[in-house]
């Protein structure tokens, strides 16, 4: 087995479908009380090393990504622009945009290699996690992209992403991964790979429903707590602006509510994966 210690590239892939209304609201209203350290209490304690990681990705360097501990990638610190995503999604938050079904992958990239023979295997691994602001939890089938000459091995292939607002959960990213399995000897060229969503099998998805409906969560006060807030702010005289920025009824649309991510097809794989051979 060849282990990958490294991924060219550093790509952030995020698909998102906010389902919402948009007229004659505030969105300036700042919900100071969700400070990062309110966002991020359920999460592990940051690692130091998490900008050594960094580094190593952005800069096409050796790392062996399958290695990488919790308390790196359940941070959002490990990922790209975090400080933007707090500012207009935690700090500065619309209550009646409804972010249902945002995910994506980081890293993705590829390795070259001199040869492969038959047998043979790489892996590595890559992150998927929901999008910041996300209030729901999402299902997730991953199908594995395979050709004459590969077969690749997803783990886990089916699961469920937890929601990160208005508190980070600890399930919001999913180490994923990928083995790349030579079929046959594998000529010199460039291969690509990796994984498509779909939909979970209907049976799990049932059990995945049904679990998020009975969930005990202590954290939805900081939902209703940062509606109110942003109510202050708006000129609720007009019947229509009442009956939208109904804080209650805001907060019960989007409490323990499962949603099927694969539902979004945005056309292109999720996480690709590209093997180039150099030698025979």
């Amino acid at each position: 087995m060849k282990k990958v210690a490294t991924l060219g590239i550093a790509l952030a892939v995020f698909f998102l479908l906010g389902i919402g209304l948009f007229s004659f609201f505030n969105n300036s209203a700042n919900a100071t009380f969700l400070t990062k350290d309110v966002v991020m209490q359920n999460l592990p304690e940051l690692n130091d090393k998490y900008l050594l990681y960094q580094r190593e990705i952005e800069q096409g360097g050796y790392i062996d990504l399958c290695s990488i501990p919790e308390d790196v990638y359940l941070r959002p610190e490990f990922y790209q622009d975090w400080d933007r995503y707090y500012n207009s999604r935690y700090a500065s938050h619309n209550y009646i945009r409804w972010v249902t079904n945002a995910y994506g992958t980081y890293p993705s990239g590829g390795i070259s290699v001199g040869n492969l023979k038959e047998g043979e295997e790489i892996t590595t691994c890559t992150f998927i996690k929901s999008g910041y602001g996300t209030e729901t939890y999402l299902g997730l089938k991953l199908v594995p992209v395979n050709n004459e000459y590969f077969e690749t091995v997803i783990q886990p292939s089916i699961f469920m992403l937890e929601p990160t607002f208005p508190i980070i959960q600890k399930g919001w990213v999913k180490k994923i991964q990928m083995t790349f399995r030579a079929k046959k000897d594998v000529p010199i060229g460039e291969y690509v790979l990796g994984f498509n969503v779909e939909r979970p099998p209907s049976d799990i998805e049932k059990m995945f429903s049904n679990d998020v409906a009975n969930k005990e969560v202590s954290y939805r006060s900081y939902y209703k707590e940062g509606c109110e807030e942003q109510v202050k702010n708006l000129d609720l005289s007009d019947k229509e602006n009442q009956d939208i920025y109904d804080c209650e009824k805001l907060e019960v649309r989007t409490q323990n509510k499962y949603i099927n991510g694969g539902d979004y097809d945005n056309g292109i794989n999720t996480n690709t994966f590209i093997i180039k051979v150099v030698s025979e």
